[in-house]
């Protein structure tokens, strides 16, 4: 690899060169884009290869997932699409979360305001209350942490 360019310790490089270097050109800590692969990764001083950083494309796939009908939700630290050009959708929680079970759900076609997003509690509390939160807005967005008590909205 080619020395760093600037104090920020950011470089670029092949596959083959990345994996045998731990502080490319001396500085513990860098960041490489992998010209061949297309990849990034960090370099800490101390493992030999660096560390592949995930890509905004790698999380999508395995925790986005689009609905346009109601549904229960199933595995946990997922984002719910919502596309309710058809009608209304209902997002049921879990009935027994796990504590820091966290959902996401997002109106991501703009109809909630006349096709609501409800998100049915399931027999829990959301926030000290009983009463189901609702996207109304278009473009609308809820995240909702179970926080071993109850459903909290989450940053």
């Amino acid at each position: 690899m080619a020395q760093p360019s600037n104090f920020l310790g950011i470089n670029t490089g092949t596959d083959a060169e990345r994996a045998t270097i731990v502080a490319p050109g001396g500085i513990a800590f860098v960041l490489a884009y992998i010209t061949d692969t297309g990849r990034l990764w960090f370099f800490d001083g101390v493992t030999t290869g660096g560390i592949e950083l995930a890509l905004m494309s790698d999380i999508a796939s395995a925790t986005a997932i689009l609905k346009t009908a109601s549904f229960s939700v199933a595995v946990a630290n997922k984002v719910y699409h919502c596309d309710a050009a058809s009608g209304a959708i209902t997002a049921t929680l879990p009935a027994a979360p796990s504590q820091w079970d966290q959902y996401a759900f997002i109106d991501s076609t703009g109809h909630a305001g006349s096709n609501n997003i409800t998100v049915a509690l399931n027999g829990k509390n959301f926030q000290g209350g009983s009463t189901n939160p609702v996207i109304a807005i278009a473009y609308g967005m809820l995240k909702v942490l179970f926080n071993g008590t109850q459903w909290v909205q989450a940053p």
